[in-house]
């Protein structure tokens, strides 16, 4: 269920409950989050889709604050074979650009 402080703009409610089960799940271990993304919905006919997307959003969130270890320990800390997302692999050259600009 989406949270109704929660001020969305134009996201739909679905929308929003992945959002908060990204922001809720992210600092907990990947099985976890697994395990929480197979729950969501269950029973539902799009059980499989939205277990799907929080997933996905899931990865998203936890690579976000992967590279965000550039700004945070100088960059040692990001090993591109710990992030999830083949997407967030590329952003490493970035996260450097963005460090250099602080």
């Amino acid at each position: 269920m989406a949270d109704e402080r929660v001020s969305a703009g134009d996201l739909s409610p679905a929308d929003v409950e992945l959002v908060l089960f990204a922001v809720r799940h992210h600092s907990l271990d990947d099985d976890h989050g697994r395990r929480a993304a197979r729950r969501l919905h269950q029973g539902a006919a799009t059980a499989s889709r939205a277990g799907d997307a929080a997933l996905d959003l899931l990865w998203l969130l936890k690579d976000a604050d992967a590279l965000d270890r550039v700004r945070l320990g100088g960059g040692d800390g990001v090993d591109p074979r710990y992030l999830r997302l083949p997407c967030s692999a590329a952003l490493i050259d970035f996260a450097w650009e963005l460090y250099a600009l602080g």
